[in-house]
C-alpha cells in the first residue's frame, strides 16, 4: 500500500500537484480518501481540509492542508505532529514533474503511520497533516497549520517532519532537529541502534546555510 500510495500521487495524472492547480486538488482529493480508509478523524472541525491561501500579485491562489487525528488514551490533550507535504512543482514547459520522492514518499509514509496508531491507540494523541503549498510557496500550508495550532493553544510536544524519505543507495536516513533539541538525542540514538537503515543525525546547525534542513 505504500508503494501504491507513492505511484498514485507521482503519476501523470496528479500533474506534479502543484499548489492551487486542478492536479493539486486530486492529489489532495487522494489524500482525504486514503485519510478516511486508514481511519483518521478530522481535526478542524467536520472537514478533512483546511483551507490554505497566497498572495501572488493581484491573485489570490487557494489550496488546502488535510489535517486528521487519532485522539490519545492517555493524554488526549497532548499532541504529537506528524507533517508531510503533498504538492510538488506541477508542469513546466510540458514536462511532469511527478515529485516521487519529494514528496509523495513523505505523504506515503505519513499515511502508513497514521494507519498503524488507528489500530493501536497511542498514549497521547497524534495529528497527520498532509500540507499544500510548499514548494515555491513561501511554507504557506506549514505556516497556516502552525498558526492555527497556535491559535487554539494546542498543547503540541513535538512535530517530525517527512521529506524525501524514499531514496538512498547506501540505506541511509536523515534525522535532523537534535542540534535545536539536544534533549531528543537519546531517543534517536535508542531507534538507530535496532533500526533497519543506518539512522544519521545532522544538517541541522544555522551555520550550515540551506544544509540546514530544519
Amino acid at each position: 500500500q505504500l508503494l501504491e500510495d507513492v505511484r498514485a500521487l507521482s503519476s501523470d495524472a496528479m500533474e506534479g500537484r502543484k499548489f492551487g492547480t486542478p492536479g493539486g486538488a486530486k492529489a489532495r482529493a487522494y489524500v482525504v480518501r486514503r485519510f478516511t480508509e486508514v481511519g483518521l478523524k478530522p481535526f478542524f472541525g467536520a472537514s478533512f481540509e483546511q483551507p490554505v491561501s497566497q498572495k501572488r500579485g493581484e491573485q489570490t491562489v487557494e489550496g488546502a492542508n488535510v489535517v486528521g487525528v487519532v485522539h490519545g488514551k492517555s493524554n488526549p490533550e497532548r499532541f504529537l505532529v506528524v507533517t508531510a507535504h503533498y504538492d510538488h512543482l506541477g508542469v513546466k514547459e510540458g514536462k511532469t514533474y511527478n515529485g516521487a520522492d519529494d514528496n509523495a514518499s513523505g505523504v506515503a509514509t505519513l499515511l502508513q503511520m497514521a494507519a498503524h496508531f488507528s489500530r493501536q491507540q497511542p498514549a497521547n494523541s497524534i495529528v497527520f497533516a498532509a500540507l499544500d503549498a510548499e514548494e515555491g510557496s513561501g511554507f504557506a500550508g506549514s505556516r497556516t497549520l502552525v498558526k492555527s495550532l497556535l491559535d487554539a493553544r494546542r498543547n503540541v510536544a513535538l512535530n517530525v517532519n517527512l521529506d524525501m524519505v524514499s531514496h538512498s543507495d547506501r540505506g541511509e536516513l536523515y534525522a535532523s532537529g537534535l542540534y535545536h533539541y539536544p534533549s531528543l538525542k537519546p531517543v534517536v540514538e535508542r531507534v538507530a541502534a535496532r533500526a533497519p537503515v543506518k539512522l544519521l543525525t545532522g544538517h541541522d546547525r544555522p551555520e550550515q546555510g540551506t544544509n540546514d534542513w530544519t
